[in-house]
């Protein structure tokens, strides 16, 4: 996934933010998977202590997509993106000021990356689609990535 190797200059606050609203995001299905919690530890370490929250931060598209980018990929650190994750992302990401149609933008297109490279996986594959597609892809977007 390219964007993963494009480096990203985040101000403390933009990183505290994004950090809260991980943990949060962890949380939602009422458990913090072990992987979403090393995720979310590694990522607050690199930010200073005492770095408060600002959503004011988020003043650009493309620090608007960094964020929501990295609530998607937390959410998808366990393999699926339940009804919950998808639903407290777009609801997080709104109070934050992005526009739903670029959230689901971005779920789109993570999503396709996502289940796209995993599609090596040829014996999994009826379980890949069904799991894509209880992640909120469309039939027809599925069918593009397998076809």
């Amino acid at each position: 996934m390219k964007w993963l190797i494009e480096p990203v200059i985040l101000e403390s606050a933009l990183a505290a933010l994004i950090a809260e609203d991980l943990r949060a995001l962890a949380a939602v299905d009422g458990e913090v998977h072990e992987r979403e919690q090393s995720l979310i530890e590694a990522f607050s370490m690199s930010i200073p202590e005492g770095a408060k929250p600002d959503d004011a931060v988020l003043d650009t598209p493309h620090l608007q997509k960094t964020y929501v980018r990295s609530l998607v990929m937390l959410a998808l650190a366990d393999g699926d993106l339940t009804e919950d994750e998808h639903g407290l992302i777009v609801a997080l990401a709104e109070r934050r000021g992005v526009p739903r149609a670029e959230v689901d933008r971005i779920i789109e297109h993570l999503g396709v990356q996502f289940y796209g490279s995993l599609e090596a996986a040829r014996a999994f594959r009826s379980e890949l689609r069904e799991a894509a597609r209880a992640s909120g892809l469309q039939q027809e977007t599925i069918e593009e990535m397998w076809n």
